[in-house]
Order: structure tokens, then C-alpha cells, then sequence
């Protein structure tokens, strides 16, 4: 049918008016984008957040509620720093040390020394000569901050507090955030210090009235990432390959081949303004690697010192000698470790677990000797610790404070030294989605010898172990069976478990390499988390050993992180997955472990020495072991 001029010209006016007039999609604004991330970040809390009941118990914390305040602040005038502002705190509002968000940032800010705090006062806690610039001014452990720049200490201290932490901070959480004093990342929108140039410090120092002023300098990078005003390409970073710290592990020979979860912890730990090790060794590294010879070549004995000592600075104890030292480690190991005889006869093996991490030392000697397979594997070289203390030794103290945890297989693995009975291990409730569906579908088809092979090419498997928790045909079963039972929930329906035990390790098996059964003390603080939390609440729930210290930080889950497509300088996050229940019923998570005997530090402890703390873990000790048993093998100094 033919249609005549005014038919067409009709419809033509109807379909110009139409289009003219329908409803055009909104701009994709920044406003929009920046409710779309907080979308994005809302459905993986939605999907795979562990602690959320025990969030709505213990804080009232409503995942909905927090992410529509959050969206609520959100304007069109809202800059991408005032956004990442906003969701720095939904984080905060957790209450989870696990749970962060970290931004592209390349500020960064540190002082050559970390502090501690006690009765209002502020000690030092651990000084590195290496990373400052003033080598006649030197800080010492037990030298009190008075004031910075003219202010009380305490006034800048809890202005950072305020800007930084959560609202109701616990003992944990103030000394995580005095430990990003001293070292502030732009990443976690720590607050970049105002003066630049000399900071003035008043110090008393160690063992005088007097009162001196000293000055230190900023080691500081500047902001080289951009902020945006609109929606323009994204901007690219560098690769960890080509920046100066990796090229200069390459030149040390060092293997520098850094798997996710390890760059997972790395950052997490910037996070909490702990020790990574990258500056530390950076700084000897810019001393000693400028040719392209191995660092292991221009190594001669005092340079090695320097760098022994450099380590323990950063890492080692902190506690003085508990009596006569009969033994010790050799510098290089991967453990610090001592045999003490004390005045009443007792012998005490002591070794300081610094982390729950494998290879995550900054003893760069370790590290080169590991790399040459010179050393061992740290579950061994522990081991044959423990061998070297079961005859010789009447007690044995663990030294984990300050320990940020790992990887709770190798926890596993150190713990299956302690005991010569199965350790009870504690389950977590886990949360069901697609991906872990996929692999228990894929594990639970497997037989024992099948899923062993499958493991033998994983990179955590060494010497029929992973990460030095035995890998054999029992645990390859009990791992099965965990998946299967994950498997089954999915199909009734449940996306949150009852509590489980991971990878199917309800216990603990001794381990045939070393077994130490005499007493143990574990030494906790409020800076130790994660599996810094599991072990003590392991060794604790199967009566292994008594805890002594602070109640421990509770961060009681497993961790994980995301990222996704954005523009508005989100590198990633991360957060809890699951949460863990102890025996007695009650999680980890913002409880922490308390100790059997606890010890609040004094500032008498902080400045000289530690002496009521030693005097107190040496009365346990004497409790324990009453009288000294001779020795079955003889004591040789190293």
C-alpha cells in the first residue's frame, strides 16, 4: 500500500517529536560513578563478609544501613579524595582489622623509629640508625617523646588518633595507629606531615632527667598520582617490575618472584604501619648493590654485621636476656633463638616468632643463602630448634608478640612441634559463593592420589608438605571431605555454614620431625592478629601453654581481596570471609585471646629494660618447672 505525503510527513512529525522529547539517559557524572563503586563493594560484603551477624551483635552494624549513609554523603560537588574519605570510613565502621581499602598512592612518610605508649607517655620502642638522616643524634629504646615541633607528643599523637582510627578505639587499634604515626602512607589516607624539613623533638633520654631537643627529617616521597575532574582515561601505574626496590632484589640475585597472597599481607601490613622490610632493605641495598655484581660479592664481614644488626632492630626481641646466655641462633637464621640458665638453675629455650608468614623476614643473609639453597625451609630450621631445646632445655618461652599473623597452614605446622597429643583446632563459619562452589565441585570429584598431584604443582607444596603441614593421603581426605560438605550446603540452599574446620584440619597432628613437651609460655601482646590470634587460642584451648601479656588484637578470620575496574584511585580491598569460634563458643573476632597471666606494660618497662616484665614471666616460669632437670644432651655455644 502506497502511503500519501501527508501519512509520511505525520509520521515523520511523530517520530521527530518523540525522540525529541522522550527521556535522554542521565550523563555518567562522577557522583554517579563514585554510587556505583560503593555498589560494587557493597555486593562483595553482601556475598562473602564472614563477621556480619556478630557485626549486627556486638556493634549493631547493618551492612544496608552503613552503605546508604555512605551514599548519602555523596554530592555532585564531592571530589574523589572527599569520596575516598567516605569510604575509608564504611571501613572504619567494621570494627575489622582485616578489612581495609587501599588507594593508588605514591606519599609516603616515615620517621626512623616507632613508639609505644603507656600511662600517657610515650617511649621509644625501636630505633633503625640505617633510615636516619642525622647519624650523630641517635634514639635508643627507652628514650621518652616529650614533644614534637613545640606540641605535647600526646596532642599530635591523638589529633592522628582521631583523623585515622576508628571512633571507639581498642588498646589494639591505638597501637596500630602509633605505629602508622611514624610511618604514613598515602594509600591509607594517613595525613601527610605538615613539616618537612627538621621535625624537633624534646627527649628524655634513657636513665637521665635531662631533657634535650633533637632533630630528624621526614624520609618522604610526594603524591605523584593525580586527582581527575572528570571522566578522562584512567592513569596507568608502574609495575612492581620496573620500580628501583624490585630491580635492586634482581641485582642482589634474590628471588623476587612475589605471589598475590604475599603482596596481600605486605600491603595489608602497610596498612597497619608495620615493618614490611621494603624500606629496610632498600636502605642497605642503596649502600651496598650499586653495581650489577651479586650484593653476595661485596659482602665482607662487617657489612654483614650491619646488616645482622639492622635486622634485629626491625624484627627481633625486644626483651633483654632472661639469665645467662648458654646458646644462641646463628645471625643468619631465619629464627632468633636463645638457651638462658637462670640464677635458680631453670634452662629456658626462648625463640621469637616474629610472623605466621614463610620467607617474610628482612634478613636479607636469609634470604640470599635461601636462594642459593643454603638454608633451610623456616618449619625446618624450627624444627631442628626444637630438637636442639627437648634435651636441653627445662621450659620453653615463645616470643609472638607483634606477630601480624600468615598462613594458618604453617601455623599448623609450628604448632605440630609443640605437642606430642592431637591440638584441637577451632572451625569458622564460611561464606558460600559461586567461585568456592566451583572448586569444592571440582576437589570433591578427585581421589586422595589425584588431589595430591594436583597439589604437588602448587608452589606452597614443598617436600610432601604445604608450607610444612604434612600433605599426606589423611589430610588429602579430610580436605576432600571439607569441600564436600561446603558442597552440600550450597545444595540445600545455605550460603553460611555452621562453623567448619578449614581445609579439613580439625586437629593437629604431632609431627615426626620435633616434638618439644616439656611447659611453654607464649608471650602476646595487643599488636599480635590473625593467626598471631589462632595460635595462642590453640595452644590455650588444649591446656599446651600458658599465655602471658596483653589480650591479643582479635582479627579472627580468614582474609581476602577484590579489586574492580575504576577511576577513582582504588588499588583494592580486602575483607574478612569467615569467622572463627573457639571452643568455649565465642569468635576471635574483636575479642581477641586473653592471656592466662596478664602484664600490662609500665613505663618502667618501656624505658629501663623491661624489669618488672621479667621479673613476672620469670615467677611463671619458676611456677612451671620448680626445680631444674638435668639436661640429657650437653649445651655447645654457637
Amino acid at each position: 500500500m502506497k502511503l500519501s505525503r501527508s501519512a509520511i510527513f505525520i509520521t515523520f512529525f511523530c517520530i521527530v517529536f518523540t525522540s525529541t522529547f522522550a527521556k535522554q539517559p542521565e550523563p555518567y557524572t562522577l557522583d554517579k560513578e563514585m554510587r556505583n563503586a560503593i555498589d560494587s563493594i557493597g555486593h562483595t560484603f553482601q556475598v562473602n563478609y564472614g563477621p556480619t551477624p556478630w557485626k549486627n551483635e556486638q556493634y549493631n552494624w547493618y551492612l544496608d544501613q552503613k552503605l546508604e549513609e555512605t551514599k548519602q554523603a555523596i554530592t555532585p560537588q564531592t571530589s574523589i579524595k572527599e569520596f575516598q574519605h567516605h569510604l575509608n570510613d564504611f571501613f572504619k565502621s567494621m570494627n575489622d582489622l582485616h578489612s581495609c581499602i587501599i588507594f593508588h598512592s605514591t606519599a609516603f612518610a616515615s620517621l626512623p623509629f616507632e613508639l609505644r605508649t603507656t600511662e600517657g607517655r610515650f617511649f621509644v620502642h625501636r630505633f633503625m640508625d640505617k633510615l636516619a638522616d642525622n647519624a650523630f643524634q641517635i634514639l635508643t629504646p627507652g628514650d621518652e617523646i616529650l614533644s614534637m615541633d613545640g606540641e605535647p607528643i600526646k596532642t599530635v599523637f591523638d589529633r592522628f588518633l582521631a583523623q585515622t582510627s576508628v571512633k571507639n578505639p581498642s588498646p589494639s587499634d591505638i597501637g596500630y595507629a602509633l605505629s602508622r604515626f611514624t610511618r604514613r602512607a598515602g594509600a591509607t589516607l594517613s595525613p601527610m606531615p605538615e613539616n618537612l624539613k627538621k621535625t624537633i623533638f624534646e627527649v628524655r633520654k634513657k636513665g637521665s632527667k635531662t631533657i634535650r631537643k633533637m632533630s630528624y627529617k621526614w624520609k618522604y616521597s610526594h603524591e605523584s598520582m593525580p586527582f581527575r575532574k572528570g571522566l578522562h582515561p584512567v592513569l596507568t601505574i608502574k609495575p612492581l617490575e620496573s620500580t628501583p626496590f624490585y630491580r635492586a632484589l634482581a641485582r642482589a640475585d634474590i628471588n623476587v618472584e612475589i605471589k598475590q597472597d604475599n603482596m596481600l599481607i605486605e600491603q595489608l601490613f602497610e596498612r597497619l604501619g608495620t615493618p614490611t622490610g621494603k624500606e629496610v632493605i632498600q636502605a642497605i641495598l642503596n649502600k651496598y648493590a650499586h653495581s650489577e655484581d651479586s650484593l653476595e660479592n661485596e659482602l665482607d664481614e662487617a657489612k654483614i654485621e650491619e646488616i645482622i644488626r639492622f635486622t634485629k632492630q626491625k624484627e627481633g626481641t625486644v626483651l633483654p636476656p632472661l639469665g645467662k646466655i648458654l646458646w644462641k641462633s646463628n645471625p643468619q637464621d631465619y629464627f632468633e633463638a636463645f638457651i638462658y640458665e637462670l640464677d635458680t638453675k631453670q634452662k629456658v629455650g626462648f625463640i621469637r616468632l616474629q610472623t605466621f608468614m614463610p620467607d617474610n623476614t628482612i634478613n636479607i643473609i636469609w634470604k640470599i643463602l635461601k636462594q642459593k639453597k643454603l638454608a633451610k625451609e623456616p618449619w625446618d630450621e624450627f624444627a631442628d630448634k626444637i630438637n636442639y631445646f627437648k634435651d636441653r632445655t627445662d621450659i620453653l618461652v615463645i616470643d609472638q608478640t607483634d606477630n601480624h599473623g600468615g598462613a594458618d597452614l604453617y601455623t599448623f605446622a609450628i604448632a605440630s612441634m609443640l605437642s606430642d597429643t592431637p591440638l584441637a583446632t577451632s572451625p569458622d563459619h564460611h561464606t558460600l559463593n559461586s567461585d568456592l562452589i566451583s572448586s569444592a565441585v571440582e576437589i570433591s570429584q578427585l581421589s586422595e592420589d589425584e588431589l595430591m598431584k594436583e597439589l604437588e604443582e602448587s608452589n606452597s607444596f614443598v617436600n610432601q608438605t604445604i608450607l610444612g603441614y604434612p600433605a599426606d593421603i589423611l589430610h588429602m581426605n579430610r580436605m576432600i571431605s571439607y569441600y564436600k560438605y561446603l558442597l552440600s550446603c550450597w545444595k540445600k540452599g545455605e550460603v553460611y555454614t555452621n562453623p567448619v574446620h578449614s581445609h579439613g584440619v580439625d586437629k593437629v597432628i604431632p609431627s615426626k620431625k620435633a616434638r618439644y613437651v616439656k611447659p611453654i609460655i607464649v608471650l602476646i601482646d595487643e599488636f599480635a592478629m590473625s593467626c598471631g590470634d589462632v595460635f595462642p587460642a590453640m595452644m590455650q584451648d588444649n591446656n599446651r601453654a600458658l599465655l602471658f601479656g596483653h589480650t591479643t588484637a582479635g582479627a579472627g578470620g580468614a582474609v581476602k581481596k577484590t579489586d574492580f575496574p575504576n577511576r577513582l584511585g582504588i588499588d583494592f580491598y580486602a575483607y574478612t570471609d569467615t569467622l572463627l569460634i573457639r571452643s568455649n563458643g565465642m569468635p576471635i573476632e574483636n575479642i581477641g585471646v586473653s592471656p592466662d597471666v596478664q602484664y600490662h606494660l609500665t613505663a618502667e618497662d618501656l624505658t629501663n629494660g623491661y624489669p618488672g616484665y621479667i621479673q613476672a614471666l620469670k615467677e611463671q616460669i619458676r611456677k612451671l618447672v620448680p626445680s631444674p632437670i638435668r639436661e640429657k644432651e650437653p649445651i655447645t655455644a654457637k
